[in-house]
């Protein structure tokens, strides 16, 4: 793509098709050969028709790996985060004919519990704060 020495095109590129990825609504947590075809194709044409040079690039490959790209480092980000299983784990569950949703992993856990609470719960209750003493 040669585009090594023009640091700031690539990286406009990248964030366009990242966002015109997220807009399409593939799913990340599918391998990019079973996204839907239909999305697929509006995306490319959408992203050639905001970067014409990339229509010189035979079979959109260049839209296909920036993709494939954003959709592995989505899924390495929310292993690391603990949102969803890894790889192996998810493969296992599907072969048991489990489904992994990211978006119900948490339902179960509060990721907030305790965050907002003091040391000393007991402290908070007694104390009584009068909001009209500053306004004399």
């Amino acid at each position: 793509m040669r585009l090594s020495d023009r640091r700031n095109v690539y990286k406009t590129l990248q964030h366009d098709i990242r966002a015109l990825a997220a807009q399409a609504g593939l799913d990340w947590m599918k391998d990019f050969k079973n996204q839907a075809p239909v999305a697929l194709g509006h995306l490319y044409k959408v992203a050639r028709d905001m970067h014409p040079f990339l229509s010189q690039f035979i079979g959109d490959w260049v839209i296909a790996e920036i993709v494939m790209q954003w959709m592995q480092n989505k899924c390495k980000h929310a292993v690391q985060m603990s949102y969803i299983p890894k790889c192996e784990e998810r493969i296992a569950a599907k072969k048991e004919g489990g489904d992994i949703n990211p978006d119900h992993i948490m339902d179960d856990e509060d990721p907030f519990a305790g965050y907002f609470e003091t040391e000393n719960p007991e402290e908070d209750e007694d104390e009584v704060v009068d909001d009209n003493t500053d306004r004399e």
